[in-house]
């Protein structure tokens, strides 16, 4: 009996809400398990639900546009936070967010009020720390000015990305790329941002780029880059702390009145993130080749081609590099007999290498699978501190690279290297 007692005492008692207190604690693990829905449901429950699980649903809210001129979810968000204020102040992350589909109306080739109704709303978010915008209409000055204004409401704000872009346009839009500089400069001079991410796409009559100096940011993404050397520079130069760097090229390979080269020149590029040696810990490089005319974007290459990357990239010198990702063209080259050992143009102390196939397909690209991995299994070997490696392929030879891939897998595994082929 005195055993039976003693088992029957260790046996866990099930949990219990002992107090009031606890309850924001299993409404909040409610949240993170049920979807929106049911938890919104759930909030109708009773007066202290509802305002409880209210506050949490509006921690992060996201607001789509199916049009140029869909302001209905953002005209209704803001109706909803000037009658309850208490909403307000619980919003932390808000992500404003368009779509185009079909065919292109007269409404979508005028100007995008997104801004301009943004900036009313951002008044009323003293508390927010996170604001993505997208969109992908024609923009003002006039919004961007409006923006600009507003975000000084905003002192708490950590993350900001700020994506503008009209895709159905072949070329860059000076236009645009005012409003985008604008909303750069304004961002640069935010004391308590963090993480900055923009489109920028340069008017070939734009001025030289002048940009305040920002230590705060360590986290930038530019994406849809279309912008001459001197402007890149400038950017970079403007934020000495860097230790995310994520940049997106753009490249258009038919011949028109611009100062932006068809080459990305690594040699430049080096140069111009030379000043984050000490700091950088994740770098991702993409270059995008396009053709307004129909041309061929394969037909680049290296030095010799009429498109594409100059030069090679060494990342030796960066010593805090941690992640990387990137094609190998990039590091190697496009001629296997003069291309570098990966162990002479990577850091020491880099734990994840991502090698992406984006110029695979070009007519110029000698590095197959077959040839990159020979290139793989020596720094393998020597690379002690390698945790993960990514080698993207085309899925239309899923099972030649397969077989081709199991020794490689073999070896990474007897490395302690978390070995992935992704297939595209």
């Amino acid at each position: 009996m005195e055993r039976e007692t003693a088992v029957a005492n260790t046996k866990t008692e099930p949990p219990t809400l002992a107090t009031i207190e606890d309850l924001p604690m299993v409404v909040k693990a409610i949240r993170d398990y049920a979807s929106q829905s049911d938890f919104a449901n759930l909030c109708l429950v009773s007066q202290q639900f509802y305002r409880m699980g209210n506050v949490m649903l509006y921690e992060s809210v996201t607001l789509l546009s199916k049009g140029n001129r869909d302001t209905r979810s953002i005209l209704a968000l803001k109706r909803t936070l000037t009658a309850k204020s208490w909403l307000a102040y619980s919003v932390r992350r808000l992500h404003c967010l368009s779509q185009h589909r079909g065919r292109i109306s007269a409404d979508d080739l005028e100007d995008s009020s997104l801004l301009g109704i943004l900036s009313d709303l951002l008044s009323l978010l003293e508390r927010l720390e996170d604001l993505e915008i997208v969109d992908c209409f024609p923009q003002s000055d006039e919004g961007a000015e409006r923006l600009n204004q507003s975000l000084r409401w905003v002192p708490s704000l950590r993350r900001f990305t700020c994506n503008l872009r009209v895709p159905q346009w072949p070329q860059p839009a000076p236009k645009l790329y005012a409003v985008n500089t604008s909303i750069l400069k304004r961002a640069l001079s935010l004391p308590s941002l963090i993480s900055f991410s923009t489109t920028l796409e340069e008017d070939p009559l734009a001025e030289a780029l002048s940009l305040p100096a920002n230590s705060s940011i360590s986290t930038l993404s530019l994406n849809n880059l279309f912008v001459s050397t001197e402007t890149f520079r400038t950017i970079l130069a403007a934020l000495p702390q860097i230790t995310d760097l994520n940049l997106e090229f753009v490249r258009y390979i038919d011949s028109y009145d611009s100062h932006v080269p068809r080459h990305v020149d690594c040699r430049e590029l080096q140069t111009a993130i030379s000043g984050f040696t000490l700091t950088l810990r994740r770098l991702r490089v993409v270059a995008d080749f396009r053709s307004v005319e129909g041309g061929d974007p394969c037909q680049g290459g290296g030095d010799d081609a009429p498109w594409g990357f100059l030069s090679t990239l060494n990342l030796k010198a960066f010593s805090m590099l941690t992640e990387l990702e990137l094609s190998p063209e990039l590091l190697l080259g496009w001629k296997v007999e003069s291309s570098p050992e990966l162990s002479a143009c990577l850091p020491c102390h880099l734990e994840s290498l991502y090698l992406r196939y984006d110029y695979g397909a070009w007519y110029d690209s000698v590095w197959d699978f077959e040839r990159l991995s020979e290139k793989l299994r020596p720094y393998i070997d020597h690379q002690s501190s390698l945790r993960s490696l990514t080698v993207e392929y085309f899925d239309f030879l899923e099972d030649e690279i397969t077989t081709l891939s199991s020794s490689l897998r073999t070896q990474c595994e007897h490395a302690g290297i978390c070995f992935r082929l992704r297939l595209i």
